[in-house]
């Protein structure tokens, strides 16, 4: 029968008659009317949804006695409205102001109907404990019933502050009631404790998009719990994920807050977190040192465990990625003797240890391009509905590309965790973020080489022009796997396993799979091992190692000379010449989508390699900001979106800047940095008189843009007129490396055309970088006529205006229309011309500057350029390379002479701030130069004059303004602390090409004196007693 055709009668007549179907109909049908009936009372939707699930079981126990089935749909309601209204007498002590005001004023009950009798004297002892005021408001509103206005009136004072004292007076009143009514307060927690779990299941989709709401709802929740450690714990889960999952929310006031919750909370998840994140601006020993001497230690002391096994997790990675391997092995080795059995990262830790050792197998001299090694976990959820997909860690050596997706069951669920779903063969579901679920077929066969497999269905996913097809046999799991992306096919195949269980995918601990790939080249050695090494019934862990091994290249294949170009090009030191594969890959371009990719790479490959002037000593130019990228471009709604899924298989570059002058070949991406700022490289929203504040990720970065647009009239470029819109942006939340994708950028479009001039800041408005259209092929609609049809193809070439110092950039993009959808080739050009040969310093440009200000009669404008530029002069010289190495003498002597000139800029010999930190450096390698001539003493006199210098120079906060001293020898410059910049007294900033130099990291003394290389003066007396200690003084320098 199908029940969803009958009426409330005959159902509750069915269910009567024992038809549980039908009354899940009855559900069905009235659950929105139910919830919103509730709603009407708690005007809270968790509240609500609960008091109707309490509706639906109390009618469904007293169902016999509805003497009109026909009236079902009111009755229910009813019940809702009563189920809720006990709901708020049992928790109205613990409801937020605003909720309690809401369920009060709805249902126009007091407070005394709502809170039971017999809390009715604890509630009047308790509010008469409050401060006189809050008490009078309180009695006034909830005991009274007058209104906000009214008691305004009465009390002569604002409504607003007659709200503040409610709100007040309600927290005060939650707390102490909580306390006297245990039982209560554990309910409500466990409730909260219920959504924050809710919440978390938001990992599963990919999308998260209305995702701020319910992370509003359950920290407000959250925050009016009364303290306790659970709630603590609670605050660091919501917390995190509003950092993860809302680019807005992320700042420092967060991440303290999130900091705070899981000390005071003992959360171990989040502080894995906290460590991730502390760590991820620091490099190299510095980051070893942090761990080893910060992290850890306050993890012993504060008796956390998962974490502690974190910390010592992060340090194996940074020691593997610095190819310490055994010393990586030992770190993973402790890491899994502190991690619980059972939990993923105990697992991640094992298989990384077989990595490692893998890589130890490898001949030493091998280039991380010729392979890839890696290991890591998939966590699983086992649920009711089945297996999902809950997250991945893993880690790895080597950057071989080749054309196969490296993480099995990933790929398998890729839509929101789901590996299959409860739909007929051919019908298809939607995820969250557009990936699309097809059940392909039943009952097929597939021929592997661990045997022939019958009645295999299939699956296939689908997102961004990737397609995954994998092929499931009951009892053993996945036996092929098939992808296809960027017109290249390839496929994962079982070769052994050893399975017990049944389903689609077998989790019995022990249970193993290996795979290989289908039609490998001959010169590729290539394994993909699987392990469930844990199930408990509620989780599994899957345990997995994968490596591909280059052994050469086929000379008759255009991938293999393409990915040969990509892989061998730079062997991690030096250009390496690949100009044999460029000639060959050219030759064997057939399809029009192949010659392209071979027009745009080969260019970038040879100029690479024309500008390296250790590989070509007969350079004209050097290479400076030159990449090879490759993209696919697609319509979703009204954006239109670079897709980078798989494009790091062909992607190359070579990246060299050198000062500050150089920065603007950073912007010769117009298209990339629009999206990297928007998630989009356009948006039909951008219309004359929008505005807007767009959130958006990039990476793990959240960034925050303001946007406006208008009509710019017409711009005139090489490329000729036209009339424009301009886009304004904004943005922020990114620093150090990548701060040049943000900041203050504005973008000129014309219809059928797309990006016709872009304008970009940086060193802190001092400079801007114009790219401008300079020739173009092929027109479409709108203002970004990207998508194209197959066959199609459009060019656009932008060139940089106005560089400094022989400076040229450019980007050239080549889009071709495909099947699979539009292809974005980019060729983009950042070189540095050699410079002639200048002899005169006076021949500089900002010295002809000076000297034509005088001559013009600007004498004051003059005397100021004189004043930059002798500051210029003195900084260069005072952080030059000396080219000493190897002549402690010399170091000593040089820095000697700086150390005098800069004490000599004051008449007392007082450092002037701004030179503090460049004068610190200086002892500190003159300190290390002694050690390296033989003397001593001196040295350990001139080391501890260093470290207090050094302390000194880090008791300084970041973005203080530093004085440069007689305003008449550098016309009153100043420097910013943490800036790249200096800025004369008109307020003005300038690019400070010495200012790393000048601003010296406080891990400097440290890393120096514990490094392997390159402060080898220390090597004599690291053993002694006073070394150590001057090192342990050091290490308390880091933060």
């Amino acid at each position: 029968m199908h029940y969803t055709e009958q009426n409330d009668e005959t159902l509750v007549l069915l269910t009567l008659a024992g038809e549980q179907d039908a009354y899940e109909v009855l559900v069905r049908r009235y659950e929105k009317s139910v919830i919103s009936s509730a709603m009407s009372v708690t005007r809270s939707r968790y509240m609500a949804e609960d008091a109707a699930q309490d509706a639906f079981v109390t009618a469904w126990m007293k169902l016999n006695l509805l003497r009109e089935p026909s009236k079902y749909g009111s009755w229910i309601c009813r019940i809702a409205k009563n189920c809720a209204v006990s709901m708020i007498r049992r928790y109205s002590p613990y409801m937020s102001i605003d909720e309690f005001e809401n369920c009060y004023q709805s249902s126009e009950n007091t407070l005394l109907d709502i809170v039971e009798s017999e809390s009715r004297d604890e509630l009047h002892s308790t509010v008469d404990s409050l401060p006189d005021k809050i008490r009078t408001v309180i009695r006034l509103h909830y005991f009274e019933g007058l209104s906000i206005a009214e008691i305004a009136d009465r009390m002569r004072i604002s409504e607003g502050t007659v709200k503040s004292q409610l709100h007040d007076g309600r927290k005060k009143l939650r707390k102490e009631l909580c306390s006297m009514n245990e039982e209560m307060n554990d309910t409500l927690v466990r409730r909260v404790m219920k959504k924050v779990e809710e919440l978390k299941n938001w990992q599963y989709l990919q999308s998260k998009s209305g995702f701020e709401k319910a992370y509003r709802d359950v920290l407000r929740d959250v925050e009016e719990l009364p303290e306790s450690k659970d709630r603590s714990h609670a605050m660091a889960d919501v917390l995190v994920r509003g950092w993860w999952w809302l680019p807005g929310e992320k700042s420092e006031e967060l991440f303290s807050r999130i900091v705070k919750a899981a000390e005071d909370g003992h959360n171990e998840d989040v502080m894995c977190f906290i460590i991730n994140r502390n760590i991820s601006k620091i490099y190299g020993t510095d980051a070893e040192a942090y761990l080893l001497e910060k992290e850890i230690p306050r993890l012993e002391k504060n008796g956390f465990v998962k974490a502690l096994g974190f910390a010592w997790f992060c340090l194996a990675g940074r020691r593997m990625g610095g190819d310490k391997y055994d010393d990586a092995i030992e770190a993973y080795e402790k890491a899994k003797n502190i991690i619980p059995i059972g939990d993923e990262c105990f697992y991640c830790a094992d298989a990384l240890i077989k990595t490692v050792k893998e890589r130890k197998e490898l001949p030493a001299d091998m280039k991380d391009k010729s392979f890839r090694l890696f290991g890591g976990t998939v966590e699983l959820k086992l649920g009711k509905n089945g297996i999902r997909h809950w997250k991945t860690d893993f880690n790895g050596i080597g950057w071989l590309a080749y054309i196969t997706y490296s993480y099995i069951v990933n790929a398998a669920a890729r839509c929101d965790g789901q590996f299959t779903a409860d739909i007929p063969v051919g019908e298809s579901i939607t995820g969250s973020d557009g990936t699309v679920l097809t059940h392909e077929a039943e009952g097929v066969t597939v021929d592997t080489p661990a045997g022939k497999f019958e009645n295999c269905s299939v699956w296939s996913n689908n997102i961004n022009f990737d397609t995954c097809k994998t092929f499931y046999k009951d009892g053993v799991g996945i036996v092929k796997q098939e992808r296809s992306a960027w017109g290249y096919k390839s496929a994962l195949v079982l070769s052994s396993y050893s399975v017990k269980g049944n389903g689609i995918l077998p989790l019995d601990t022990g249970n193993t799979w290996e795979y290989s790939l289908e039609n490998c080249p001959e010169k590729l050695d290539y394994s993909y091992k699987m392990t469930a090494a844990h199930n408990d019934g509620e989780k599994a862990v899957i345990e997995w190692n994968y490596s591909m091994v280059r052994r050469g290249y086929d000379e008759n294949s255009w991938l293999d000379m393409a990915l040969m170009v990509r892989n061998e090009y730079f062997d991690g030191s030096k250009c390496c010449d690949v100009t044999p594969a460029i000639k060959r890959m050219e030759e064997l371009a057939t399809t029009p989508l192949e010659k392209l990719h071979t027009k745009a790479a080969a260019s970038v490959a040879r100029r690479i390699l024309e500008t390296d002037p250790d590989f070509n000593p007969k350079y004209t130019e050097s290479g400076r900001w030159n990449f090879f990228e490759s993209h696919m471009l697609k319509r979703d709604g009204k954006h239109i979106k670079l897709c980078d899924d798989n494009s790091y298989i062909f992607n190359f570059e070579l990246k060299s800047i050198s000062d500050a002058y150089d920065e603007a070949l950073l912007y010769n991406n117009p298209i990339g940095l629009l999206s990297e700022n928007f998630d989009c490289a356009w948006n039909d929203d951008w219309k004359a008189g929008f505005s807007d504040k767009v959130s958006t990720f990039l990476w793990s970065y959240g960034i925050t843009t303001n946007v406006k647009c208008e009509d710019a009239g017409e711009i005139t470029t090489n490329a000729g007129t036209f009339s424009c819109i301009k886009l304004t942006i904004d943005s922020s939340g990114l620093e150090g490396g990548l701060a040049y994708i943000a900041g203050h950028k504005e973008y000129w479009f014309a219809e059928g055309i797309g990006i016709v001039r872009t304008l970009n800041e940086y060193s802190e408005g001092a400079l801007t970088a114009v790219y401008e259209l300079d020739s173009y092929e092929g027109v479409g609609e709108g203002y970004a006529p990207y998508i194209l049809k197959n066959g199609e193809t459009m060019t656009r070439v932008y060139k940089a205006v106005n560089l400094y110092d022989g400076c040229r950039g450019e980007a050239r993009y080549y889009f071709m229309g495909t099947d699979d959808g539009t292809v974005l080739f980019s060729d983009r050009l950042g070189t540095k011309k050699k410079p002639e040969k200048i002899m005169s310093y006076s021949s500089i440009y900002p010295e002809v500057v000076e000297e034509d200000l005088w001559h013009e009669n600007k004498h004051d404008e003059s005397r100021q350029q004189n004043s930059i530029n002798n500051f210029g002069l003195l900084a260069y010289f005072l952080t030059r390379n000396s080219q000493n190495n190897g002549a402690p003498e010399r170091i000593v002597a040089n820095n000697k002479l700086k150390i005098r000139i800069i004490e000599a800029l004051t008449e007392d010999g007082t450092v002037p701030r701004a030179f503090l930190g460049c004068y610190a450096r200086l002892h500190l390698s003159m300190a290390a130069a002694l050690f390296g001539c033989g003397k001593n003493e001196e040295g350990y006199e001139t080391l501890d004059k260093a470290l207090t210098l050094f302390e000194e120079w880090a008791e300084i906060p970041r973005d203080e303004m530093l004085e440069t001293g007689d305003a008449y020898n550098f016309g009153g410059i100043t420097l910013k602390k943490g800036k790249e910049v200096y800025y004369t007294p008109d307020g003005k900033a300038h690019p400070f090409e010495e200012c790393y130099s000048f601003d010296q990291r406080d891990s400097v003394p440290y890393g120096g004196m514990t490094a392997a290389s390159g402060w080898e003066w220390f090597n004599g007396v690291r053993e002694e007693e006073r070394f150590k200690k001057a090192i342990e003084r050091a290490k308390k320098l880091i933060k």
